[in-house]
């Protein structure tokens, strides 16, 4: 057998292939240098791996900027970043400037969809008997429910 054929078989009974390299080298488990030796132990030619790695870099780099962009995104979406900084921010990723106003665009709907966090029916009352809320906070709240008018009517009619 050639050496070729044997790192093949020993590679293949191992489960252990340039793709799982390739893979820890974009994950950042493994370096540059570790994974050219591993990929050039599996009987790959050197000026392959130039290449292989060259391409993975370039995944890797694309995956970190869609894990910042990740970032960005939920920090925005979450209140602690106003539009301003977002923006500030996507753009220091050298993002062109209608890309950022289409992310803009889609995370702005998907803003709007979340609905802030209501009480529930029994504390939105007690709140109003405890005067934490008045009457016309309470409303608001069981409007946000999906009460109708006249039980909203009914839930707030009450002696004090």
């Amino acid at each position: 057998m050639t050496e070729f054929t044997v790192k093949q078989a020993l590679s293949a009974q191992a489960k252990f292939t340039s793709r799982d390299v390739i893979a820890a080298f974009t994950k950042r488990m493994i370096n540059k240098s570790e994974a050219r030796s591993l990929l050039i132990d599996l009987g790959i030619a050197s000026a392959d791996v130039s290449y292989i790695l060259s391409r993975a870099e370039y995944k890797r780099l694309w995956d970190m900027k869609e894990d910042r962009i990740a970032g960005i995104k939920n920090l925005y979406r979450k209140g602690v970043y106003e539009a301003d900084t977002a923006k500030a921010k996507l753009l220091a990723l050298n993002l062109p400037s209608d890309e950022v106003d289409v992310l803009f665009e889609k995370w702005w709907f998907e803003k709007q969809g979340e609905l802030a966090p209501t009480f529930t029916k029994a504390e939105t009352i007690r709140f109003v008997k405890n005067g934490k809320l008045t009457l016309k906070e309470a409303r608001k709240e069981l409007e946000r429910m999906g009460y109708d008018n006249k039980h909203i009517e009914i839930y707030l009619d009450f002696d004090e």
